[in-house]
């Protein structure tokens, strides 16, 4: 859901992510940060649609995946992506841990695009160390 309301245009009013990076970019369908976590009855996303219409976010099951998909009453007037910067690994106190920063951008009808800063994230690895494989993970822009 959160994936959805970042390219849908949503504001962001509260998420709550994981602490642990629990799989190598090659097991990913979202980069790196741009998951959140679900515990029911706890508010852990909260969004606002200040667009002009209304959306409307679905999931469903299909062949044993979960698909979202976000719909709007008439067109929203821009697309959303999300850029990747500062993405690295390190070592600290024998921990393993991943970094980034994750931009939105937006590019309206006439072609203007514009970015802000969506969020940083700092986890604990709990997969083997790149550079402990034999090839380092992939990383990669997201949604251009």
């Amino acid at each position: 859901m959160y994936w959805l309301a970042v390219h849908g245009g949503l504001q962001i009013l509260g998420r709550h992510r994981h602490d642990l990076d629990l799989s190598p970019d090659a097991q990913r369908d979202v980069p790196f940060g741009l998951g959140a976590t679900v515990l029911w009855p706890h508010r852990d996303l909260v969004l606002r649609n200040l667009h002009l219409v209304g959306v409307h976010l679905g999931l469903t099951i299909e062949a044993g995946s979960l698909v979202g998909r976000l719909t709007a009453a008439a067109e929203l007037g821009a697309t959303w992506g999300v850029r990747e910067e500062r993405h690295r690994f390190v070592r600290r106190g024998g921990l393993l841990l991943r970094e980034n920063r994750l931009v939105r951008w937006r590019r309206d009808r006439d072609g203007r695009v514009t970015e802000s800063l969506l969020c940083a994230h700092r986890a604990r690895v709990i997969y083997p160390a790149p550079g402990d494989e034999a090839e380092a993970p992939e990383v990669s822009s997201w949604g251009r």
